[in-house]
């Protein structure tokens, strides 16, 4: 059962491979391959069943040959997108929407391997029908898929390797009914604390923590600290961040002058519709600052030149100060007093027993001469007698 599929008016065309530059002056051909609608949007049930179809057109100068094959998409923590056609492994997988679509290719189709092909004349146009049926405990929430259509040439006598010109693609999106989750986070958003010149790089990932497909723009601002734009710049245009993954942006603001001082950088994600306008007048935006200071080269060069001739000017005092040592010669070696001989001593004014008693107060010196008078008079006391 089908639900209504977005089918765009505008055709999507690859130009593929350019053709063989015959001799000079001859027309090149040119193999040119269109799709009636490159994306389809279904909501359903599990355990139910939708259908669409592409018309597939030649719209270059030579007959081309198309490859048909459902792939899963796998993006990658940063956003980078891939694709993966399903193999056996992958049957029963709730989780890989490719295996549970079903090509419907017209009755002259052929196959290389296990792929289905179509041959197109120029101006032929013919349509390709699929099926997705939803397995019974699909959890709820969008399922991204594409059909390819991709132009090849059979390959060359002694290979088994097709040569691939290029491919197309028909996006399918089955959102699965049940609850429905919206959520999306910021997070890392790197800025540098300080920047030397007008350069400052941010980066920063939105993640998508719901089930549902939502597409978004994000906006950045350089303010200065009087709170008026530097500079602006949108890093997302109205680009899908699909359900459970992440996309993230980087860039760099290149403001104009010699800014200086405190700086914030402001980013701003908000939920918008295909044709890129707010949802809900931007209630569900998302808004984070981060301060950066900026110093201009000039100011940096200049300290470096004042700290080049302070270190230079101290330098040579040093050298100065260490040449006049030189000059000066060895200072004398300082000799202590018991080194000196008895002339020097005398010379010097030099008193041992004075030199004993300096270190003492007053009172110690006083007792030392009455002991040493008293030693005199003793002495000459018996000196006396013994002469008797």
């Amino acid at each position: 059962m089908r639900h209504g599929a977005s089918r765009s008016a505008v055709l999507v065309l690859v130009s593929a491979v350019a053709a063989l530059l015959l001799a000079p002056g001859t027309a090149t051909a040119e193999q040119t391959i269109g799709l009636s609608s490159g994306t389809f949007k279904f909501q359903a049930a599990a355990g139910q069943e939708v259908r669409g179809t592409v018309y597939v057109s030649c719209d270059g100068d030579d007959p081309i040959k198309v490859l048909v094959y459902a792939a899963d998409q796998s993006v990658s923590p940063t956003g980078a997108m891939s694709y993966q056609a399903p193999n056996r492994a992958d049957l029963t997988a709730l989780g890989s929407p490719a295996t549970w679509t079903r090509l419907r290719m017209p009755s002259d189709s052929k196959s290389l391997g296990n792929l289905p092909y179509i041959e197109l004349d120029p101006g032929d146009r013919i349509p390709v029908s699929f099926a997705v049926a939803v397995p019974q405990g699909t959890p709820p929430g969008d399922h991204n898929l594409v059909i390819f259509f991709e132009m090849f040439r059979m390959p060359e006598p002694g290979t088994t390797q097709a040569l691939v010109s290029g491919r197309v693609g028909a996006r399918v999106t089955l959102r699965v009914k049940g609850t429905l989750i919206k959520r999306l986070e910021v997070r890392p958003f790197a800025v540098p604390a300080y920047v030397v010149g007008g350069r400052v790089p941010y980066s920063f990932l939105v993640r998508n923590r719901g089930n549902t497909n939502q597409r978004v723009s994000a906006s950045v601002l350089l303010l200065d600290r009087n709170g008026s734009e530097s500079a602006t710049a949108q890093p997302i245009a109205a680009e899908t961040v699909y359900a459970r993954e992440n996309l993230q942006a980087e860039g760099e603001f290149i403001s104009s002058g010699a800014p200086l001082g405190p700086h914030t950088v402001r980013l701003r994600v908000v939920p918008v519709d295909d044709e890129g306008r707010e949802l809900d007048e931007g209630r569900d935006a998302i808004e984070l600052d981060r301060a950066v200071w900026m110093v201009p080269l000039w100011l940096v060069v200049l300290l470096a030149i004042v700290l080049f001739a302070l270190l230079g000017r101290i330098a040579t005092g040093l050298l100065r100060e260490r040449s006049r040592a030189r000059r000066r010669g060895p200072r004398p070696k300082r000799r202590r007093v018991h080194d000196l001989t008895d002339s020097e001593r005398g010379a010097t004014g030099y008193d041992a027993r004075n030199a004993k008693t300096s270190g003492l107060s007053g009172r110690e010196r006083a007792a030392g001469r009455s002991a040493g008078d008293d030693e005199g008079r003793g002495g000459g006391a018996g000196g006396h007698v013994e002469g008797w």
